[in-house]
């Protein structure tokens, strides 16, 4: 974990109510004072020699980035021997990644045990709104706006989430036409998630016609996630708070409340409790479709690197998944 995250660290920790053992990386040494616990310098040995119910990965760095195997099976073995690994950011971060051989060997559940969070579907706002959709219908187009702060996960991890949510309601997309603006003190567009910082707007192109855009940042003020779904039974908008249907005249049909209307910090609540949720406390949800949710993020930072619209397709076939 990076200094900037001690704060929300600490708020999560608080919130999840999981005591801490063990803590590294830049700001690994001040949390581990501030709840005595083990200050470490390895994330490699601590997941490969943990046997606590959860390890939580805020800033994975060079880890299991995909240049070397032995971090993926460190992750593949911690996670089957019953380890479950939270992080804030995509692992593995590119679906090329995937055709890793620890990847490939490793048994769905423990490839399930690998967790990124939090996850849109696994929100209570979201759920409920995913549970009003029987009654509404078919969805033609969505919008979602996705917002946080660098220590809450980078731009790249505010677009893989997203992509999740995109493909779970429309499925994956045929094209991808995205921009990229870095903040002030930002680099270029990168060539991987991992260090993709500042401003992206994205469309997406669905078969039958249906349509999505996003607009995500990692250099926002405030937490804030609004997801907005339009077909011929008016519109669904839904927040990490509360989700609102509206029928095609206009008239209010339903809200459905969640549980952080008063959250002086939504992304520590948010982010706590989706850990709760992994760790079995909440109904589960369809797991992460991985190869095309990495497919389509990265298909949306690539499109921002060319500036033409890439298909995710393409790369799932060009990364052998």
């Amino acid at each position: 974990m990076r200094a900037d995250q001690v704060a929300l660290f600490t708020r999560i920790l608080d919130r999840a109510d999981l005591r801490l053992v063990a803590a590294g990386g830049e700001g690994g040494g001040d949390l581990a004072r501030l709840r005595d616990a083990k200050p470490v310098d390895d994330l490699r040995a601590l997941i490969a020699t943990s046997d606590t119910r959860v390890v939580l990965i805020g800033d994975p760095s060079g880890f299991a980035d995909g240049s070397s195997t032995t971090d993926f099976r460190t992750v593949i073995d911690a996670a089957q021997r019953g380890v479950t690994i939270v992080t804030l950011e995509p692992i593995p971060p590119l679906s090329l990644h995937l055709t890793d051989p620890a990847w490939q060997d490793a048994s769905d559940v423990a490839k399930e045990r690998v967790v990124f969070s939090p996850l849109v579907r696994r929100g209570t706002a979201f759920r409920r709104a995913h549970d009003l959709l029987e009654s509404y219908g078919p969805i033609e187009a969505v919008s979602i706006v996705t917002l946080g702060r660098s220590a809450e996960g980078s731009l790249g991890a505010r677009l893989t989430g997203a992509a999740d949510l995109l493909i779970s309601l429309l499925g994956e997309p045929l094209s991808v036409d995205a921009a990229h603006t870095p903040g002030s003190d930002d680099p270029p567009t990168p060539e991987t998630l991992r260090g993709l910082h500042g401003h992206l707007a994205a469309t997406f192109r669905f078969a039958e016609g249906h349509a999505a855009s996003l607009f995500a940042s990692d250099r926002a003020a405030a937490w804030s996630r609004t997801v907005t779904l339009l077909g011929p039974r008016g519109r669904i908008v839904a927040d990490d708070t509360r989700v609102d249907w509206f029928d095609a005249a206009g008239l209010h049909v339903e809200t459905l409340s969640a549980d952080h209307d008063a959250e002086a910090d939504l992304a520590a609540a948010i982010i706590a409790d989706d850990i709760r949720a992994v760790l079995g406390e909440a109904p589960r949800v369809v797991p992460v479709d991985l190869a095309g949710v990495l497919a389509t993020a990265h298909a949306a930072l690539l499109s921002a690197r060319t500036g033409h619209a890439e298909d995710p397709g393409e790369l799932r076939r060009l990364g052998g998944s």
